[in-house]
């Protein structure tokens, strides 16, 4: 007998039984297990995927050839698309899903019997596999159901979300599994500048919201838009909460000159990360680091204000009398700039 789905309210069942529902409306479904009954079953959650009123960043492009290449084949189709939080992926899939217009599985977690519930299910899905390599970092037993072995004539559409690539090598550089792999690195300039000129109210302080993003480690389009929404709602530039802010700013660079008997300075490191973070007066007692390397006690602190140099002297750890022996060095902080902006 053709498997059913037996709805109660939001959920669905496959069942035997002849009170058929016939097949599974579009929509959004989460694949969950139910513990008294030992079985999995769909939990109907939306009728689709809410977009943004706008896709930056040329994922309408990618979009279009997955839809197309579905259209115009005929066996299941792997898409695979990597990258940090935040950084557009999970957008990008969901695009692909209401471009298919087909049910939507959301697999959340692992369950033995996953593999044959997907295929009962005796229609054209996409399965969507949000953050895979947490699910299925080197298990492969979901590649039965991937290569089409046991669906028939059923096609399938796989979505994996992935934050690093570090999956079984039975996925990766098998295109008959998953046909495109893409990776979201960090937003270019010029879409950091469409977004931010798209979004921000207030176009003045849009040199600042630029000029503040230009300094962090990462720059995803998460970080873009609530960096935006932080300026548009306090009316103030990012430097205002910047030490508040939930971002990530590059580690502080300096270059690390040491101050000669004849008031010359010697430069002993072009780049370097300096420990502790944040030089002043509060770090006098705390062991000193340049990359690393101890070395000695900051004895005093001093900033000059006219052109931001820290003068740091600290005892020298090499000297035979580290208590009558001290060292300063002058610390020029070294401009950081985002490999998206040169």
């Amino acid at each position: 007998m053709k498997n059913a789905w037996l709805q109660t309210g939001s959920e669905y069942r496959l069942s035997d039984s002849t009170q058929q529902h016939g097949s599974l409306p579009p929509g959004v479904y989460v694949v969950n297990y139910d513990q008294r009954r030992s079985e999995l079953y769909l939990s109907r959650t939306a009728d689709g995927f809410q977009l943004p009123a706008k896709v930056y960043g040329g994922d309408d492009r990618f979009v279009d050839r997955v839809v197309k290449t579905y259209q115009s084949t005929s066996d299941n189709l792997g898409v695979m698309l990597n990258g940090v939080k935040g950084s557009g992926k999970t957008v990008a899939a969901r695009m692909v899903c209401e471009r298919l217009k087909l049910p939507v599985l959301v697999i959340r977690e692992k369950h033995d019997d996953l593999p044959d519930f997907i295929n009962r299910v005796k229609q054209e899905v996409v399965v969507f596999l949000d953050e895979y390599e947490k699910i299925y970092k080197y298990d492969d037993s979901m590649l039965t159901v991937m290569d089409g072995v046991l669906s028939g004539e059923h096609r399938r559409v796989f979505l994996l979300t992935t934050n690093d690539l570090h999956v079984s090598d039975s996925i990766l550089s098998r295109p008959s599994r998953v046909r495109y792999v893409k990776t979201y690195v960090d937003l270019d300039l010029p879409t950091i500048t469409e977004v931010v000129n798209d979004t921000l109210q207030n176009k003045d302080m849009a040199s600042a919201t630029i000029e503040y993003l230009s300094q962090l480690k990462s720059i995803t389009m998460d970080v873009v838009i609530q960096t935006v929404r932080e300026v548009n709602i306090h009316g103030e530039p990012p430097s205002a909460f910047a030490d508040v802010f939930n971002t990530r700013p590059a580690d502080d660079l300096y270059e690390v000159l040491r101050a000669l008997p004849d008031g010359g300075l010697k430069v002993v490191q072009v780049k370097a990360v300096v420990s502790p973070a944040r030089l002043g007066p509060t770090s006098v007692g705390q062991l000193l680091r340049v990359n690393g390397r101890h070395m000695g006690d900051i004895r005093q602190v001093s900033v000059d204000q006219s052109t931001g140099d820290i003068s740091v002297v600290f005892s020298d750890e090499d000297a035979d009398d580290a208590e009558s022996t001290s060292v300063t060095y002058v610390m020029r902080k070294h401009q950081y700039t985002h490999y998206s902006f040169t």
